[in-house]
């Protein structure tokens, strides 16, 4: 999926940001079917941290409901947040 169309519907938070288009290779995208499955059923403001990079989060859509797993780049002002842990 283009970067453009991920993040067409979600609502950022303050502190949360979209990752740049060029980040987006194989190592991002290889840890969305992961990073799915943890968050399927988190509420928004839930993340996965597999890096000191980025996390995947779920956000809330324009359309209502949830845009889950989404990639992101997080402050490090993470109190707000909840992390799902990763095992």
């Amino acid at each position: 999926m283009h970067t453009t169309q991920r993040y067409q519907y979600c609502i950022f938070p303050e502190d949360v940001r979209p990752l740049p288009s060029y980040t987006f290779g194989t190592k991002v995208m290889g840890q969305g079917s992961s990073a799915r499955r943890r968050l399927q059923n988190a509420p928004v403001g839930h993340y996965v941290q597999y890096n000191s990079e980025w996390c995947w989060m779920n956000l809330a859509s324009t359309c209502g409901g949830i845009q889950v797993a989404i990639p992101v780049i997080l402050s490090n002002d993470r109190d707000r947040f909840t992390e799902v842990p990763t095992q």
